[in-house]
């Protein structure tokens, strides 16, 4: 099956718009970021309290929402990479044919993480030029995490498709 001309372009234009949404969130200060993270674990803390009936009260929301604030940070780098993981993969399947000769899956996968591990280096790298930022390997190995997490996801998917297709046809072949 050949792959439409725009589905290639697609694919490569919202992977590489993603990692601009990333470099954006990269450029924000310190404070900024930091702000961010903060806001997001109060209002998640809040909501669980509000849903599930706690009876919290503010300074108990407050206290939970501050401890697990790191852990919200450290969640949301491994989230947005893994986003970053699915696109890049996507994208390197859409573009499975080098020269003439359709590469193999493993390659087309290796060639997705690899592009996701120099982003994530170069990220980093970027945020020590970023005020109240540094760049820490800790969180590329974060990011590497959400990113091979997304590209073994498509692996088990694609496999389990491959399975399901072939254990079909054999059913339909036996009839």
């Amino acid at each position: 099956m050949k792959i439409n001309v725009y589905v290639r372009i697609v694919a490569a234009i919202l992977a590489v718009a993603w990692m601009m949404r990333i470099f954006s969130y990269s450029s924000d200060n310190a404070d900024s970021s930091m702000q961010v993270s903060r806001s997001f674990s109060y209002d998640l803390v809040k909501s669980a309290n509000d849903i599930l009936k706690m009876g919290w009260d503010e300074d108990r929301v407050y206290g939970v929402s501050k401890a697990i604030e790191k852990t919200v940070r450290k969640t949301a780098h491994m989230c947005e990479y893994a986003v970053l993981g699915f696109l890049t993969g996507i994208a390197c399947d859409a573009w499975r044919y080098l020269g003439t000769k359709r590469s193999p899956k493993y390659i087309r996968t290796a060639v997705a993480f690899l592009i996701c591990l120099v982003y994530a280096c170069s990220d980093e790298f970027h945020q020590t030029f970023v005020d109240g930022r540094s760049g820490e390997i800790r969180d590329v190995c974060i990011d590497i995490s959400g990113v091979l997490i997304a590209l073994l996801l498509g692996c088990a998917v694609v496999l389990l498709i491959v399975k399901h297709k072939a254990m079909a046809g054999q059913t339909g072949n036996s009839k």
